[in-house]
């Protein structure tokens, strides 16, 4: 048996770590709401997204990207949010710094069980951008699961802990609705 590598025993470690992270909450409201508030801190509308370039210091530009994906299954809403992900690259936005993908889904009284399912699927994402770095061009996804009859948003805030574009979507997330 072939042993793991260095990398490989950080993702494990990082994996494990994420895994065992709270969740934390925002008011988000109904996606009606929740559209006028990220409208309001500077986010324009793109080919069915909210969309937010920004220029850095470095002169790197960064985009955020809100999708809204309504799911009666929190892995299936999860799934169609990354693959909805895929095409947005696609529409090419021109960035040179990095891209959040900020995903919210719409669900019906969320669970105990459907939160441990976004911590579990959500550990993934940033344990690789902790441990590898960012990916291709900087991306990373951070994925918002909304109680559609209380309007609190549920996600891992993992900041300052891990990679840049994770923890800038954790920022965006508490500029735009505020901290609990």
């Amino acid at each position: 048996m072939k042993k793991p590598s260095r990398i490989e025993r950080k993702l494990d470690r990082e994996l494990e770590k994420y895994s065992r992270a709270e969740v934390s909450s925002v008011r988000v409201g109904a996606w009606a709401e929740a559209k006028e508030s990220f409208l309001g801190h500077g986010f324009k509308e793109k080919d069915g997204y909210l969309v937010q370039k920004k220029l850095s210091f470095w002169k790197t530009v960064s985009c955020d990207c809100v999708m809204h994906v309504e799911t009666e299954d929190v892995l299936q809403g999860l799934h169609r949010a990354y693959e909805r992900s895929k095409h947005i690259k696609e529409l090419n936005f021109d960035t040179f710094g990095g891209t959040c993908f900020i995903s919210l889904l719409f669900k019906e009284q969320v669970t105990q069980e459907e939160l441990q399912s976004l911590v579990r699927v959500q550990a993934s994402t940033i344990a690789v951008e902790g441990t590898i770095g960012m990916r291709q061009k900087g991306e990373n996804q951070l994925f918002v699961l909304v109680d559609k009859s209380t309007g609190k948003g549920y996600f891992v805030d993992a900041s300052p802990a891990v990679g840049a574009v994770y923890t800038h979507g954790c920022k965006v997330l508490y500029t735009v609705f505020g901290k609990q």
